[in-house]
């Protein structure tokens, strides 16, 4: 009777002998195991934090996503939306001085001023559809968690609140998801295989 999805690889056992597991569910369904003995500890708000950003991104659904995967202009507008409230005190969007071969803007999100650099890129492969979603969803955990003063869990490894605020506080992340925005949206509407840039290649 608890609808409560569990991420098994994550099940390990602790020195005490006990078992934890990370899982996904209502904050009701969540409140039933504590009641039924088991312990809960909250990591991530998912529910509120989601809603909070398809309020920003609005609910129409891109006519240009393929089997689950952002079109090139979802991945802007969720980066757009992570430049403002609540985190843009954080934030800074940047649009990258040089446009594409078929004139599409490059966009960076920058995370943090602290003194450490760290640049993530993503989409250089313009077939390879999963790495500007993974670099959004990064970015999108991140803030929340920093936003709730709460900690993240990635597989088997937690992180706390202190550690994520500190990320911020020491280092400056600038994060591009879709470096080849022309190819990711060939291949999701031409040629799923395309690899390349748009840019034609010189004459032999």
């Amino acid at each position: 009777d608890l609808r409560v999805g569990v991420v098994r690889q994550t099940l390990r056992r602790l020195p005490d002998g006990r078992w934890r597991v990370q899982a996904i569910g209502e904050g009701a369904d969540l409140a039933r195991l504590a009641e039924r003995g088991f312990a809960v500890e909250p990591v991530e708000a998912l529910d509120a934090a989601e809603a909070a950003l398809a309020a920003t991104l609005g609910a129409e659904r891109p006519s240009g996503r393929v089997a689950g995967y952002m079109d090139v202009d979802e991945v802007d507008r969720r980066l757009s939306a992570l430049s403002g409230p609540p985190y843009g005190a954080v934030t800074e969007l940047t649009t990258l001085p040089q446009a594409t071969w078929e004139g599409r803007a490059c966009h960076a999100l920058r995370i943090g001023t602290g003194p450490t650099g760290i640049c993530v890129l993503g989409g250089v492969h313009a077939r390879e559809w999963g790495s500007a979603d993974i670099v959004v969803a990064f970015a999108e955990r991140l803030l929340r968690a920093l936003a709730a003063s709460r900690g993240v869990a990635i597989g088997r490894r937690r992180f706390t609140a202190a550690q994520v605020a500190r990320l911020v506080e020491d280092a400056t992340i600038y994060l591009c998801p879709q470096v080849n925005p022309d190819g990711r949206h060939h291949s999701f509407t031409v040629d799923p295989m395309w690899r390349k840039n748009r840019r034609p290649g010189a004459a032999a």
